[in-house]
């Protein structure tokens, strides 16, 4: 009988994907888990994509709280390194692949932490969740790459940079426990959130807003962008069909965060059968954006409200005056006002708050 070669997979699954399907047997979403841990969920969020190595403490802990041995998810930890170790050394491109991430930023915002080498890219395969450069591609490129067309000519977009802002916001989002999604309900609960606009701080709004649209199927997120990724929102779904909203750090002021907001939840009421929008103030103009566009202008100051705004003094007192009737944050006037030229950008912006994100977990 002819001997056969050792089979080395060309792949390699963290120990991370084996809880998350015994979470879903279980019932337990992320925080739980973090809870009978005894760790954070930005933890669980690493242990689950492989970014987090299993030690001794914590196999016994997984023990305790998903089922199986400790030695079972010592031995999954220890398979799963060594496939990666096996895949870094068969591909040698993929050290090119990793060079084209934005890797400073990633470590900045505590994404990864290897500064070179083999850890470097196990750890970049690993924040994706793909086994290899080509499934990589397959997977967000293609996404990142329509966000670039769609973009002015003027701009630059790096699409490894934009489809990294992605991932992020697929891992945030997989730690928000969502109901089934409901367009209708998301509809109904906008003026509530519109609401929120008065609140002065993301601590504050966030996770009302987070709640508010998870009650309707959506999972809302807030994700810093590396350099090269020049988005200020996302309307998406996922593979599971959950929809996301997935918003940047990009822009400071009250006035551009809710209108992004607004412009997204648009997107995913009016545009259901579309799979993906990835959205930036010097993208190209389409139909379904300009519709976006009057959805969240019409959310943020009814028909008869925008007539009045028309009128309105351009003054401070005016303003304040007009935003506490309307139940808006003044600043929303203002880039309203803005936005339809009644005033220039360099107007009234003391009225305008800026978002302190620095505050917000998990963002």
């Amino acid at each position: 009988m002819p001997q056969t070669a050792d089979f080395s997979p060309k792949w390699a699954t963290p120990p991370g994907r084996t809880i998350a399907h015994a979470l879903v047997e279980r019932g337990l979403n992320h925080s739980q888990l973090a809870l009978q841990l005894e760790r954070s969920v930005k933890f669980v969020s690493g242990l689950l994509s492989g970014q987090e190595q299993i030690n001794n403490e914590l196999a016994e802990a997984l023990s305790r709280v998903v089922g199986s041995s400790a030695r079972f998810w010592l031995s999954r930890e220890q398979e799963y390194r060594e496939a990666l170790a096996r895949l870094v050394t068969d591909n040698h491109d993929l050290e090119v692949w990793a060079s084209a991430l934005p890797l400073a930023d990633m470590r900045r915002f505590g994404w990864i932490r290897a500064t070179a080498g083999p850890q470097l890219i196990a750890e970049c395969l690993s924040f994706f969740g793909v086994s290899s450069r080509e499934r990589w591609h397959a997977k967000y490129e293609k996404a990142a790459a329509a966000s670039a067309f769609r973009t002015s000519a003027a701009f630059d977009t790096d699409p490894a940079a934009v489809a990294t802002w992605l991932r992020q916001g697929e891992i945030q989002a997989a730690q928000i426990s969502c109901a089934d999604w409901n367009p209708v309900k998301l509809r109904s609960a906008l003026p509530g959130i519109r609401r929120l606009t008065r609140m002065k701080s993301p601590a504050q709004f966030l996770p009302e807003l987070q709640r508010v649209c998870a009650a309707a199927g959506v999972a809302v997120v807030v994700t810093a962008a590396p350099a090269g990724c020049r988005a200020s929102g996302a309307a998406r779904y996922l593979d599971s069909g959950r929809p996301v909203i997935q918003l940047s750090q990009r822009y400071a002021t009250d006035d551009q965060f809710w209108f992004t907001f607004f412009h997204e939840a648009g997107h995913l009421i009016l545009h259901r059968r579309k799979r993906f929008f990835i959205d930036d103030p010097e993208s190209i103009a389409t139909h379904e954006e300009y519709e976006a566009n009057e959805f969240a202008a019409s959310q943020l100051l009814n028909e008869k409200q925008q007539g009045e705004l028309q009128k309105l003094p351009t003054t401070y007192v005016a303003v304040i005056r007009f935003a506490r009737a309307a139940g808006v944050a003044p600043g929303i006037v203002v880039g309203q006002m803005q936005h339809s030229k009644r005033i220039g950008f360099a107007r009234l912006n003391k009225v305008r708050r800026k978002l302190d994100w620095d505050t917000v977990d998990n963002c």
